[in-house]
C-alpha cells in the first residue's frame, strides 16, 4: 500500500489567549498538499497592491483594506487548501490557567490533532510567537505530548516567523476571519 501523501499545513491565530479578553481565541491551519499556491496568492496581492515584498514587508489582515482582505481571502477560497478552525470561547471559563499560555497551547494542540487525524504525514507549520528558545521547546513539546497516543503518524512541526513564510500571511487572513466570525461578523467567512 503506497504512504500516504504529505500534506502542509499552515497554522495562526486571532485575538489574545488572554482568558480575560473579550474575544474568542480562533485557531485556524491551511492545509494543502502544494503550499506554493498559498505563498501566490500573498505574493499576487503584493505585486497588486503595489506593495514590495522583501524588508519586513507582510500582509496582516487587521491593518489591511477590506480589498485586499477580500482579495487572500478569494484566493484562499479558490485554492486546494482545506480550513481546519478550532475557536475557543472564553466567556464560559471559570476557573483561567494560571498560566494565560496553557490556553494557547491547548488550542493549538487541538488544531494540530485535528489536522494530524486527517492527514497522518504533516508538516505543520506555526506562526513564531516565541522567541525564547525555552519556551518555545515547550511549546513543541506540549504539542507533542498531544499527539503521542495516534497511530502510524509522521509529523513535524514547524515555528516560522510569517514574514518569511508567505503561507502564513495566507493564515492570518483565514484565522482573522474566523476570529471575526465567532464574534458574530460572519461576512468575511462566507467568501
Amino acid at each position: 500500500m503506497p504512504p500516504e501523501p504529505l500534506w502542509y499545513a499552515f497554522a495562526d491565530e486571532t485575538a489574545s489567549p488572554d482568558p480575560f479578553s473579550g474575544q474568542p481565541l480562533a485557531f485556524v491551519a491551511l492545509a494543502t498538499r502544494q503550499p506554493r499556491e498559498l505563498e501566490l496568492i500573498i505574493r499576487r496581492v503584493y505585486k497588486k497592491t503595489g506593495r514590495r515584498i522583501g524588508g519586513s514587508g507582510e500582509l496582516k489582515a487587521a491593518f489591511a483594506s477590506e480589498r485586499v482582505v477580500r482579495d487572500v481571502l478569494a484566493g484562499v477560497a479558490k485554492s486546494d487548501a482545506q480550513i481546519v478552525c478550532v475557536t475557543l470561547d472564553k466567556s464560559v471559563i471559570v476557573r483561567p490557567p494560571a498560566n494565560r499560555e496553557t490556553l494557547y497551547h491547548a488550542t493549538a494542540a487541538l488544531l494540530l490533532r485535528r489536522c494530524v487525524e486527517r492527514w497522518p504525514r504533516l508538516e505543520m507549520h506555526f506562526d513564531k510567537r516565541y522567541t525564547n528558545k525555552h519556551q518555545s521547546r515547550e511549546f513543541e513539546r506540549f504539542l507533542r505530548d498531544e499527539i503521542a497516543d495516534l497511530p502510524g503518524t509522521v509529523v513535524t512541526i514547524e515555528q516560522d516567523d510569517s514574514v518569511a513564510r508567505k503561507e502564513l500571511q495566507a493564515a492570518d487572513f483565514v484565522a482573522w476571519a474566523a476570529g471575526r466570525r465567532a464574534s458574530g461578523d460572519d461576512r468575511f467567512w462566507q467568501l
